[in-house]
């Protein structure tokens, strides 16, 4: 599967186009992550959507997913939910975006800047 056109559709969606370039019919799990805009007592990145999407070979389809506070959300050292301010990075792909999953044969992921 391929990634490409990554972007915000309006305020509160995000968009990615989704290819099937493989010669099989097959499923993607298109997952869409944050990271903790460089607060270092969080972890690095959060699933925040997902899509299931089936395609056939050669299929291409537009996937959108909505935004709200709640994708944003970090917990403090006493489990207080906050929304912090600042430059979060959004990406999508098909695994979680790290050097290991790349390894392993995963599609690179697409990435966009929010500020909050």
């Amino acid at each position: 599967f391929e990634y490409s056109d990554f972007r915000m559709e309006d305020e509160k969606t995000v968009s990615v186009n989704v290819k099937n370039v493989g010669s099989v019919a097959g499923d993607e799990v298109v997952q869409l992550y944050t990271d903790s805009a460089g607060r270092e007592d969080q972890p690095m990145l959060k699933l925040i959507r997902f899509k299931r999407v089936s395609l056939q070979p050669g299929e291409s389809i537009n996937v959108k997913f909505s935004l709200d506070d709640r994708c944003f959300t970090l917990f403090d050292m006493e489990g207080e939910e906050h929304i912090y301010e600042g430059e979060y990075t959004l990406y999508v792909g098909g695994s979680l975006p790290t050097e290991r999953s790349y390894a392993l044969g995963a599609s690179k992921a697409e990435s966009l800047k929010l500020k909050i």
